[in-house]
This record gives C-alpha cells, structure tokens and sequence, in this order.
C-alpha cells in the first residue's frame, strides 16, 4: 500500500499540487504523469525520484489552468491508472485461463512459434537501431485500428496530439 504525504509548499495553489507517494518507483509515475497528460486543464504534470538509489519514494506534480484543481486532476489520473491495471488484470487472468486449457502439445507448439517471432522481431529493431532508426521504432505504437477501447493506447494518442503529432508519425 502506498502512503502518499501531500507537500503543502508556500508557493501551492488549487491548480498546483506536488505530492510525495511513498513506496513506489517509475512504474507509477510513469502511469500517474501519462493519465494526468490526457486531461484537457493540465498545463504540467510531471514525477521525480530523488535518487535511483532511493526507489522508495517518488514526487508528483501537477498545474493546471485553474479550470479544475490539481488535486481532482490527480484523483482522476489515480482512477484512470486503476481501471487501467484492474484491465490488464482481467486480460491477464483470462489469457492465463485460456493457455491452461490448452493440451501440453500446443502450449508447446506455441511457444516454439512464439520465441522465433519474437527473436525476428528484436533483431529488426536491433537492424533499425544500428540503421539509426532508434528512437522511432522504439517510439512506434501499432495503431492498426484493435485497441480502441485500450487506455494506453489513447494515453499515447492525447499525448501525440497535444505535442501535434499522430500516431503514424512514429512509424
């Protein structure tokens, strides 16, 4: 469980909140800021660890243009991480259901099938990379039309569009 201390600094405002969230590293940091970016009165949003050795405790802060306050903005983000990961729980446990279901001979099929993808997949991005085309493909977010419905996947849409990009950009 995390704890979270709510840094009540001289310069705060109702459109500017940092919080320490104790327990916890990049992981969710990452998530909270990404979650906060799709919210149209967020101006800034951003996290810190004070050092990586310290992976105990992480700062987030967030400003928005006054329309909402930092802290409903931060609640919402926390929500939106929730069903997120409450998702990719459910996702998870039914794939899990599903492959113990299958018969011993086509787990094993699969995954025969799987790790020679997966090896040709990596060494097109090592090919890339080498080719200098790093940062883009490990930018690069398949949007073939599945996943309308996937939180991250529109995460990274508003994100794109607000830095006024698309998603074909990265490709």
């Amino acid at each position: 469980m995390m704890d979270v201390d709510h840094a009540d600094e001289p310069s705060s405002s109702a459109s500017s909140r940092m919080i320490q969230v104790e327990g916890e590293d990049h992981t969710l940091g990452t998530l909270l800021v990404s979650s906060l970016w799709v919210q149209p009165h967020v101006e800034i949003a951003q996290y810190s660890q004070k050092h990586v050795v310290n992976r105990e405790e992480i700062a987030v802060h967030v400003q928005t243009d006054g329309e909402v306050s930092a802290t409903t903005s931060l609640v919402e983000a926390a929500k939106l991480v929730k069903r997120m990961l409450a998702g990719m729980d459910d996702s998870m446990r039914s794939a899990l259901e599903k492959w113990d279901q299958l018969p011993e001979e086509e787990k094993e099929a699969r995954n025969r099938r799987g790790k020679g993808k997966l090896e040709s997949e990596f060494a097109d991005a090592e090919a890339k990379v080498r080719a200098g085309e790093g940062q883009s493909a490990a930018m690069h977010v398949d949007d073939d039309g599945e996943g309308e419905d996937d939180p991250f996947l529109r995460i990274v849409r508003e994100v794109r569009r607000r830095r006024g990009r698309n998603a074909d950009d990265d490709a």
